[in-house]
């Protein structure tokens, strides 16, 4: 269900989750499994928005990433950067490992 945060009684709920990715859904559905009343909170909209997606190549990269990689990698929708994986996940490489 979605809901306008406004209009949300936090103090109905154990635990509130921000973002509705991957890590914020399956945390939310074991909490739940356990008898916990969950709030998940998600800042983006319900499908990947051009309009909102093209705001993030203002963003500079730094570390292994330059900027041309955040406006399609950083989803601020329902499912979070999930919406673009498909599935994919980088195999680590030895700069990962570098201190």
């Amino acid at each position: 269900m979605f809901v306008s945060f406004q209009e949300v009684n936090l103090s109905r709920y154990d635990v509130i989750i921000a973002g509705s990715g991957p890590a914020g859904a399956v945390t939310a559905k074991t909490l739940a499994a356990r008898g916990k009343t969950v709030l998940v909170l998600e800042s983006g909209v319900r499908e990947i928005e051009p309009t909102i997606q093209d705001s993030f190549s203002v963003v500079h990269g730094l570390g292994h990433f330059d900027s041309g990689y955040w406006p399609t990698h950083w989803v601020r929708a329902l499912g979070g950067t999930s919406a673009v994986w498909a599935g994919w996940v980088a195999p680590l490489s030895a700069r990962n490992f570098a201190s």
